[in-house]
């Protein structure tokens, strides 16, 4: 059986990062990942992480403001803003590269309407690439609502870089598209998670982006675990959950959670 994993949301939660990894080991979980913030307690994490024989597969790298005077889509931009973010960036893949997480998950542009793809953008990302690289950490660019925006940074991975297959970002962003048919074959991580789909007819909106457990949207996983297949991929499922489950308490979503990925990872063999 391959490995499995889910993100950790102990602020979410309120609890501590030590707590929240402990409940995800005893889930049953194989490995974790958090999303990088200059807050975020990383080396305690990673220690915790440790002790109780869970990896930390991936950091996803910040995409908000994170304070900042704007969010990642300024790396498209020709401002002072593009390169304050990119040096946001640039942290993070350093701290995965201090803590030995050898892979990095990136959002390519936030938003429905981000800007335009621009060279300074593409220069930007691939400094950050090559930086990467140079570092032993592989960038995975994930798909989100831009099809452009993406097509542009895999061309930038090279043979060591490659991509992160959100599932249910395929279904509500870009549904007549079959994203594993033109980057199946560059998968190093996955985000696995479930939605309703298109909600409203020609609206593409974040807000159809429940990020539910398997089985609990509109996603079909028979069709998910024939890509999975047929691509070889044979690295870990890793849910990627929101927090509309906090009334069931953090114990039981976690068991509810490491389930229904087991019974995913059973329909991928």
């Amino acid at each position: 059986m391959r490995a499995i994993g889910v993100n950790t949301l102990h602020d979410y939660f309120g609890i501590s990062i030590e707590e929240n990894l402990r409940l995800i080991k005893s889930a049953g979980f194989d490995c974790v990942f958090s999303s990088f913030t200059r807050k975020f307690p990383l080396k305690n994490a990673i220690s915790a992480a440790k002790k109780l024989n869970l990896e930390y597969e991936t950091l996803h790298a910040p995409f908000g403001r994170c304070g900042l005077e704007q969010n990642l889509n300024s790396m498209w931009l020709e401002n002072d803003c593009g390169e304050e973010y990119l040096r946001l960036l640039f942290e993070c893949v350093g701290a995965c590269a201090q803590n030995g997480i050898e892979k990095c998950v990136i959002h390519n542009a936030v938003t429905e309407n981000p800007p335009p793809v621009s060279e300074i953008g593409l220069e930007r990302f691939n400094r950050l690439f090559l930086y990467a690289k140079s570092c032993g950490v592989r960038m995975a660019v994930e798909n989100l609502e831009s099809e452009e925006h993406l097509r542009q940074l895999m061309e930038l991975t090279g043979d060591f870089h490659g991509f992160c297959w959100d599932c249910g970002h395929n279904l509500c962003y870009t549904p007549m598209t079959d994203i594993m048919s033109l980057y199946g074959k560059k998968l190093i991580c996955t985000h696995v998670d479930d939605n309703k789909g298109v909600t409203r007819p020609g609206i593409i909106h974040y807000t159809d982006d429940l990020h539910h457990m398997p089985f609990d949207g509109n996603l079909n996983w028979d069709w998910y675990s024939e890509k999975i297949r047929e691509c070889g991929y044979t690295g870990p499922l890793t849910l990627e959950l929101k927090d509309d489950y906090l009334g069931i308490g953090t114990e039981k979503f976690y068991e509810q959670a490491y389930k229904r990925a087991f019974k995913l990872c059973e329909m991928c063999m």
